[in-house]
């Protein structure tokens, strides 16, 4: 099958109401969403009908947005959550009953197949049914939902386009947006992706992520963020105030983001759990 040239209206299994919705999404440049079609949240936190390697599929548009002749973010769409019925493929990749309750891939902006084509295509979403011919997908979900992690979309609040695999924190001067943590900063999340200002910013608030460190880990060290935003052992908490009454002493210490689950090294990214721990102490009781 290939990639849609006009609007369409899918069937939502179920029900014909799309009421999930994220957004709204800036489009990347010279793009054009149909009616009906797919709609991928690429690496550069712009959205796109073209399934690109590293992208995750956010649900489908509702309204058709043609950003053919606009820069990046000159138009935005709201894709819809739901389990819309697409186009199998013809080929020996189609999906079956059998893969019922899997991922499956992405083709083009209307096409699925079971396998990544060799890791070219990214997940579409979850196979819920096949019905006469066509399946219907779960779309907006990904695999990292299945193991139990937690993301949320929120909007780079700086150019974050060499930020994937940092610690950001919320900005406080623009709302729902985030910036790269500074040094035992209480962090918002794991950026997942690498957006440009203005653009969307896929955040890992809790489970498995890759975390680039600034240094030797050591395994099951709790972690924090350094000034760059780099995984770091956590600091204990300790009053400032030393011996005596503490009272209205300030706390000294990291914001524990996570664990260590592999070794770090230095400017790599490696293994973690990302938990929200607050601070830590020096002596557990």
């Amino acid at each position: 099958m290939t990639a849609m040239t006009t609007p369409r209206a899918p069937k939502n299994w179920n029900t014909e109401v799309y009421a999930a919705h994220y957004g709204p999404v800036p489009l990347a440049a010279g793009v054009k969403l149909l009616a009906g079609a797919l709609v991928f949240l690429l690496v550069s936190g712009y959205a796109s009908s073209v399934p690109a390697a590293g992208a995750v599929c956010l649900g489908i548009a509702e309204e058709t947005k043609d950003n053919t002749l606009g820069g990046a973010g000159a138009l935005s769409i709201t894709p819809a959550r739901g389990c819309p019925g697409l186009v199998n493929s013809g080929t020996t990749d189609a999906v079956t009953t059998a893969d019922l309750g899997r991922a499956v891939y992405a083709v083009d902006d209307q096409t699925i197949a079971r396998t990544s084509g060799g890791g070219t295509r990214c997940v579409a979403g979850r196979l819920v049914a096949i019905e006469a011919g066509v399946p219907y997908v779960e779309v907006g979900w990904t695999p990292d939902e299945q193991s139990g992690a937690v993301d949320e979309y929120f909007l780079a609040g700086a150019d974050l386009s060499g930020s994937q695999y940092l610690a950001v924190k919320h900005s406080t001067t623009v709302s729902n947006t985030v910036v790269v943590a500074g040094a035992g900063q209480m962090v918002a999340g794991i950026l997942q992706n690498a957006p440009a200002s203005g653009a969307v910013a896929r955040v890992r608030l809790f489970g498995r992520s890759k975390w680039i460190s600034s240094g030797v880990v050591a395994r099951g060290a709790a972690l924090a963020s350094d000034a760059a935003g780099k995984a770091k052992a956590a600091v204990a908490g300790t009053v400032a105030g030393g011996a005596g009454d503490p009272a209205g002493d300030p706390l000294l210490g990291s914001y524990a983001t996570g664990i260590s689950l592999g070794l770090g090294a230095a400017d790599v990214a490696f293994d973690t759990f990302i938990n929200h721990m607050g601070s830590i102490p020096t002596t557990a009781s």
